[in-house]
């Protein structure tokens, strides 16, 4: 049984070796840049800003801890926000911790749409490392072990969009005053 993990694991690791990963990269900044634009038919900006704040409270743990700018003024709201990765499982399946990963989300609000972004994406550590490290070739930090951690950071940013997109078209929202 254990040979058979084995086998299974080292054919995935060389499955994830062989895969390049392909993160949006900002044609400006150089950097990984998570991006979009969400169309909701019938709503202002004021609805949207509210939808928005609802779901940075909803969906992060610490909701004010993550909330650096809220400017109704400017219908804007900015965040930052972490969650850790980890190295590849061991012959038991135990995934070892291997950082936390950082980012910026912004999101902007005009009548009938909203726009949501994600940049400043680093390993958090004593100084800044932005992810787009490991997808130099030439840079000493490049390893093919770095687009496991990259595959863990794609997945969940598209996820954080996914959820911040579902929330703001569902029907139904129960917008409270008590956040």
């Amino acid at each position: 049984m254990r040979l058979i993990f084995t086998f299974l694991l080292f054919c995935t690791s060389l499955f994830l070796r062989g895969q390049e990963i392909n993160l949006p990269i900002d044609s400006i900044s150089k950097s990984v840049t998570y991006s979009k634009i969400i169309k909701i038919k019938g709503l202002n900006k004021d609805s949207l800003f509210n939808r928005g704040k609802s779901w940075f409270y909803s969906f992060y743990k610490n909701p004010k801890g993550v909330i650096k700018e809220e400017n109704k003024e400017n219908y804007r709201i900015v965040g930052k926000s972490i969650f850790n990765i980890y190295d590849y499982p061991d012959k038991d399946g135990y995934k070892k911790y291997y950082g936390q990963i950082q980012y910026t989300i912004n999101t902007q609000y005009k009548d009938e749409r909203v726009k949501i972004e994600i940049t400043n994406i680093n390993l958090k550590s004593t100084s800044y490392f932005p992810i787009e490290k490991w997808l130099d070739k030439n840079s000493p930090y490049y390893s093919k072990k770095n687009y496991y951690y990259l595959q863990q950071i794609d997945e969940e940013l598209r996820r954080v969009i996914k959820e911040f997109e579902s929330y703001l078209t569902k029907e139904n929202i129960k917008l409270s005053d008590d956040w």
